[in-house]
């Protein structure tokens, strides 16, 4: 059994409106980013948009008996989310919970909870922003943005919406 199988349980996966899991997710976009000549390492998180932080976290650990390491928990203004990062199973995931309106918010308003990015670390984002933006994919999330570990920026496109592509550049 695939390790996160728990999170789809209760954050069902949809690319292009058809049921997948956390790993073909994963799988159909590092091809695609591969095929772009797109050097990214594997993905570093599962990104998951919910209604509640705290509501969700609680449903998780109730459901896989708390084996779950929170890393820390932040306020990203700049994306007007809450947000708590853990380790489960090996597997990064970011839980993110919009608190005003904007790009996650609008996200959760139109395609409920679930999975909503997948990030991949690239040394050169903007090599790989301007890869994807030739071959279909939108900038969803503005310019890319500077963050506490480095820059980040969303992008997706029509055959793996509402799933996005988070790239991020260390500093």
């Amino acid at each position: 059994m695939e390790p996160i199988y728990e999170l789809e349980k209760m954050w069902p996966v949809r690319l292009d409106s058809s049921p997948a899991s956390f790993a073909t997710a994963r799988a159909k976009l590092k091809v695609t980013l591969d095929s772009l000549s797109i050097k990214v390492e594997e993905s570093c998180h599962f990104g998951i948009l919910v209604d509640d932080l705290r509501l969700a976290e609680g449903k998780l650990r109730k459901r896989v008996e708390n084996s779950i390491q929170e890393l820390y928990r932040a306020t990203v203004k700049l994306f007007s989310v809450e947000l708590a990062r853990f380790n489960f199973k090996g597997e990064l995931i970011e839980f993110l919970s919009p608190f005003s309106s904007g790009f996650f918010e609008e996200c959760l308003r139109k395609y409920g909870e679930g999975l909503h990015h997948i990030g991949f670390i690239t040394s050169d984002l903007d090599y790989a922003v301007i890869k994807l933006t030739n071959n279909n994919f939108t900038v969803v999330s503005g310019e890319k943005v500077k963050g506490p570990r480095g820059y980040v920026i969303f992008l997706t496109n029509d055959r793996i919406r509402p799933v996005h592509i988070e790239l991020c550049q260390p500093l």
